[in-house]
């Protein structure tokens, strides 16, 4: 089934829209590690040039999670910093009023873009990471770790997203996200 992009949607929304199938079962990659949180496969599907896996907390769903990951692989003829720079002018357009970032570490050939959405009604903020890089084999890799908080959307953005993000950014940048590998053990929820 093609997911219809909704107004304010999840950042899924600002990329190509991606034909989903539920995982397979037991795959080897069915897991993700990141921020010492496990969260388990959702969705697989691709579209042109695209795969992508988006994983969740266990108990949660696509339409109401707290946490996602998603890993998109593009094949050779994309290009790092282009797929980072179009991700930019996406949220830009969507959200004009949303702070975004995007850095580049040439040294590492990775790109990084981070940002904050809330959609019109106020209901909820999503802090996004995406880190882009090309794989020795060419194919580029976008790692994206999002953290979404309902209710006290503006205590979350006065006490909470400046912590997060200065955590979460350089565990991004130096590690990313462990697919296949579950977290030993899980952190405190944040």
């Amino acid at each position: 089934m093609k997911v219809a992009a909704v107004t304010f949607a999840l950042v899924v929304s600002l990329l190509p829209t991606v034909v989903r199938a539920a995982p397979p079962a037991a795959a080897p990659d069915d897991v993700v590690s990141f921020d010492g949180q496990t969260l388990v496969l959702a969705a697989r599907g691709e579209n042109a040039g695209e795969q992508v896996m988006e994983f969740i907390p266990a108990g949660e769903t696509l339409e109401t999670w707290s946490r996602l990951a998603s890993v998109r692989v593009y094949d050779k003829s994309f290009d790092p910093k282009a797929l980072a720079g179009g991700l930019v002018k996406q949220v830009k357009k969507a959200f004009p009023q949303a702070p975004c970032a995007l850095v580049e570490n040439a040294e590492a050939g990775a790109v990084i873009v981070d940002f904050v959405i809330i959609p019109a009604d106020g209901s909820l903020a999503e802090f996004n990471i995406f880190k882009y890089w090309r794989m020795p084999d060419g194919q580029v890799v976008a790692e994206q770790y999002a953290v979404r908080r309902r209710g006290d959307v503006r205590g979350f953005l006065a006490r909470d997203l400046e912590p997060l993000r200065k955590r979460l950014l350089p565990l991004m940048a130096e590690e990313g996200l462990r697919l296949g590998e579950p977290a030993e053990a899980a952190a405190p929820d944040r």
